[in-house]
């Protein structure tokens, strides 16, 4: 892919990374959707390294990237507090959180968008994780919120499908906020965690 070779050609130039604005602007292309998915793919193939700093996610080379003091604690977007807990936005945050803590390095997060492929990427030493991350439905008129949140979780498994076919190596995981259908569903499946395999992070809801 051209544009692919030309993006990582223009951030061997820019050690402190460039944003998919700025990859656009310096390749003049017409659309900075266009910088965003070429950047996203090569993410996902490891090729690059998409961080969140000081608010806005940075493309930058394997091997570089922000310090520790630059680079941002958490998503790009954070926690929402117009939101509730458990829309997709803050279930993501609160996961990042937590594999920061436990000393991954978050590389790449795009949940908000909505793009297809992964929501959180992230690394330690050695290991990779894939995270595909759900919210909870609050319903509509006509549908259950219940209802909607089994085609969402087996949209959640459906990726876990997708991924393990794609790599067989990788860690995989599927975020969901903690609700008793999803917990239902969850041992329904659990079949599928020793044949894919993958882990579930459960997020709780703030005290």
């Amino acid at each position: 892919m051209a544009l692919a070779d030309d993006i990582l050609f223009l951030l061997r130039e820019f050690p402190d990374g460039l944003d998919d604005d700025e990859i656009a602007d310096r390749l003049h292309l017409s659309r900075r959707q266009t910088a965003n998915q070429v950047a996203r793919h090569l993410a996902e193939s490891g090729r690059l390294k998409r961080v969140p700093v000081s608010g806005k996610i940075r493309n930058f080379l394997p091997g570089t990237g922000p310090s520790p003091q630059q680079q941002s604690p958490i998503s790009p977007t954070g926690h929402n507090r117009d939101r509730v807990w458990h829309w997709e936005g803050n279930v993501q945050a609160s996961i990042v959180e937590r594999l920061q803590a436990e000393g991954w390095q978050v590389n790449f997060v795009d949940t908000a968008s909505k793009q297809r492929g992964k929501d959180i990427i992230a690394t330690k030493e050695h290991a990779q994780l894939w995270v595909t991350v759900k919210g909870y439905p609050e319903g509509t008129g006509t549908t259950n919120p219940s209802t909607q949140a089994r085609h969402w979780f087996s949209h959640a498994i459906f990726d876990v499908v997708q991924y393990r076919n794609e790599n067989d190596e990788v860690s995989l995981a599927v975020g969901l906020p903690d609700f008793p259908t999803y917990r239902a569903l969850a041992r329904k499946v659990e079949w599928l965690e020793q044949s894919a395999p993958f882990s579930y992070l459960w997020v709780s809801a703030p005290h």
